[in-house]
């Protein structure tokens, strides 16, 4: 009897941030793309949270406590994960972009992809607006 031997694929979304930085298996594609997407659930959750904060202190009705207050953590937390997953908010998209230019090898020869093209456009744009509109007058710490 033959055994055939243990062929787990990895997906990067199973492991934990400080594992997957290590990880020989998963191509550095799929690792920026999880961090991207983290990263956006991180901000999803923080806006989130913030949207859901009432505005006034209600003194009619009593808050729910802890319990409530550990609901609603535990489902703004769930919503962000989902609305990253889904990839509907695109932050996670341009931010993978970003990186990818920036962590990609700097070897020219290589023909380069739709994505990566328009990643390093954009990538140009950013900086040559930054330099266009960089004031002289305007500089950290300095008085006007």
């Amino acid at each position: 009897m033959e055994i055939s031997p243990f062929n787990h694929k990895v997906n990067a979304s199973q492991l934990p941030l400080e594992r997957l930085a290590g990880s020989k298996e998963i191509p550095q594609e799929q690792k920026i793309a999880e961090v991207s997407r983290q990263f956006e659930a991180v901000l999803l959750r923080q806006i989130l949270s913030q949207a859901q904060k009432p505005m006034f202190k209600n003194t009619l009705m009593p808050s729910g406590g802890t319990t409530s207050a550990i609901y609603q953590d535990m489902v703004t937390e769930q919503l962000a994960e989902r609305i990253s997953q889904g990839g509907s908010f695109g932050f996670a998209k341009v931010l993978q972009q970003q990186l990818t230019v920036e962590s990609g090898p700097k070897n020219t020869d290589r023909p380069l992809k739709a994505s990566d093209a328009a990643a390093a456009q954009t990538s140009a744009a950013i900086k040559e607006n930054v330099t266009k509109y960089k004031s002289p007058a305007i500089q950290p710490g300095k008085r006007i």
